[in-house]
């Protein structure tokens, strides 16, 4: 089957955003997410990025240092069902002592399988260590659409990106890059530049391979 074409770009200055759909967001005290929707062949799936902010979240130690541990899941139900379900556990570096393990920010990621329709998506977290009970939740309702001929996948920021490595992929890796991405889209007032990724698929499907992309920077009145 035909691959999607992964779109990598990075713009200086101030002067351009996406004619592309963006990622939902939602944020708890403790974590942060983005859902996006894209597709593998002729399956969508939702992405869910996830920034766990471990300084709430506690450390513990075992033979090998100190740690933070968090269990993660992604519920995607529809019409009060659950349809698909994931549930992983994330654990932070392990550092000499409990304040470093604490320290920053943590990244998951998780993909769901899903068919065309209306689905709301919960992400749960709950500390493990044991010394500590922090539960989060965040819920989002999430619509995709019949697949149309082309079509962009959502897009998304990246913090950084870099080649990968064919022997060594991971669950950033895509497009032939190790790809972070900034999970809220949230830049700094010194950002100097903006890159994003999207996905465009059925090129093959029309005549004339030959596309025109354009974007643009707009402010929250759409100016």
């Amino acid at each position: 089957m035909p691959q999607p074409y992964g779109i990598l770009l990075r713009t200086f200055g101030v002067f351009m955003t996406l004619l592309v759909s963006c990622a939902l967001v939602a944020q708890d005290p403790i974590m942060q997410c983005d859902v996006l929707r894209f597709q593998y062949e002729d399956q969508p799936y939702i992405e869910v990025q996830i920034e766990l902010d471990g300084s709430l979240l506690a450390a513990k130690m075992d033979t090998n240092g100190w740690y933070t541990s968090a269990t993660v899941a992604v519920i995607a139900e529809s019409n009060g069902q659950v349809i698909a379900f994931a549930k992983s556990e994330v654990k932070g570096p392990v550092e000499s002592d409990s304040l470093s393990a604490i320290m920053g920010t943590q990244f998951h990621l998780e993909r769901l399988e899903l068919d065309a329709g209306q689905y709301r998506i919960a992400v749960e977290l709950h500390d493990t260590s044991g010394s500590a009970t922090l539960d989060a939740q965040v819920v989002m309702d999430v619509f995709l659409p019949q697949a149309t001929t082309p079509h962009w996948s959502d897009a998304f920021i990246l913090e950084a990106f870099a080649p990968s490595e064919p022997s060594t992929l991971t669950s950033i890796s895509r497009s032939g890059y190790e790809m972070l991405p900034l999970v809220g889209a949230r830049m700094g007032t010194g950002a100097r530049h903006l890159q994003f990724y999207a996905e465009l698929y059925g090129v093959n499907e029309v005549v004339d391979s030959l596309f025109l992309m354009t974007a643009w920077l707009e402010n929250a009145q759409g100016e």
